[in-house]
């Protein structure tokens, strides 16, 4: 039944020797047993699924009082190659596991410091809202997941230049963006929640949100060199670049602000446009308008802290289904593949 009994009096061994087996052999195992009288008993646990055990004898050499174990076995081959190469699939699933695993996400708020971002007709200031939110998400996220590792781009009111962010992103080797913004237009009765993926704006009014965003880097000392060469066909070069996580940015965009998540009066659904902040971050990437600081009653809203928990609550959703379902398709494609 594949195990090997030997009993010895008057003996005693060290268990730390004994538990030193070669891990691809026939012994699987030698456990120990002290009998009260004196002497020991050995158990030897065999591997009986890949070998055909034939006989276990126990041979003494006198000339120096060593006992040698004899195991005579036939090998199954067929079982040796199959658990040889289930033991290779786990080392690439394990290996890939930690490569692909959703273990750190970057939160950005927008705006900051020196730019206030949007201001609505009472004062609310867009910087001062988002940065409650992403700090609201980043709770969330601690509380149910400890093992993922937060990174903000800003903690608090600091500018931070647009390309920077990404590259915070890239540098803490984030597995997913998202930044958080506040809407404006001169149609005050414009509402609602958008969420955009890097992409050429396909609508007027994505380019004009883009345009409006894209504006900061105007804050920037430097910004002429610092954003040299970034014209509409490098956002094309950028968004074919980023091809390989398009899918996984707009599955992403889709679970944010759901229609029946969303704290606004609607959602106006997922876009693309050429957000600078989108350009640099090498992971699946979203930007959320959580709703329009032009509109006097959203910006109420958007003030009031309960909604802006709300707001972070059902942006930490949308991150909560796109990790399930990232993981088991990722899962799914590695087993495949093997």
């Amino acid at each position: 039944e594949g195990y090997a009994y030997f009993s010895f009096e008057k003996a005693s061994c060290d268990p730390r020797s004994l538990s030193k087996i070669y891990s691809g052999g026939i012994v699987k195992s030698i456990t120990p047993k002290k009998f009260e009288a004196g002497g020991v008993q050995l158990t030897i646990s065999l591997d009986n699924r890949g070998y055909a055990i034939r006989s276990v004898e126990l041979n003494r050499d006198e000339n120096n009082s060593r006992y040698v174990i004899y195991i005579r076995y036939d090998a199954n081959v067929g079982e040796i190659h199959r658990r040889e190469k289930q033991r290779q699939i786990e080392k690439v699933i394990s290996r890939d596991i930690e490569k692909w695993k959703l273990d750190t996400i970057v939160l950005d708020a927008g705006h900051g410091g020196k730019d206030p971002g949007a201001i609505g007709f009472s004062g609310t200031r867009e910087k001062d809202v988002v940065i409650n939110i992403v700090h609201d998400i980043g709770s969330f996220i601690r509380q149910q997941w400890p093992e993922v590792k937060v990174v903000y781009t800003r903690n608090d009111d600091t500018f931070i230049p647009l390309n920077e962010r990404g590259r915070i992103a890239n540098r803490n080797s984030g597995k997913l963006f998202v930044s958080v913004h506040c809407n404006s237009s001169p149609n005050s009765t414009a509402h609602g929640s958008e969420v955009y993926i890097l992409g050429p704006h396909k609508t007027k009014a994505s380019l004009e949100v883009a345009m409006m965003e894209n504006a900061v880097i105007r804050q920037e000392s430097d910004y002429q060199e610092q954003y040299k060469g970034f014209s509409e066909e490098y956002l094309i070069m950028s968004s074919m670049a980023q091809s390989a996580f398009v899918k996984q940015s707009t599955l992403l965009a889709q679970n944010i602000l759901r229609p029946d998540e969303r704290q606004m009066t609607n959602s106006r659904g997922v876009r693309q446009a050429g957000f600078m902040v989108l350009w640099t971050p090498s992971m699946p990437s979203a930007l959320v308008e959580v709703g329009y600081l032009s509109n006097p009653r959203e910006e109420e809203l958007l003030g009031n802290r309960e909604v802006q928990q709300r707001l972070a609550r059902a942006i930490f959703k949308g991150i909560q289904v796109y990790r399930r379902n990232y993981e088991t398709s990722t899962m799914a494609a590695m087993e495949q593949r093997l």
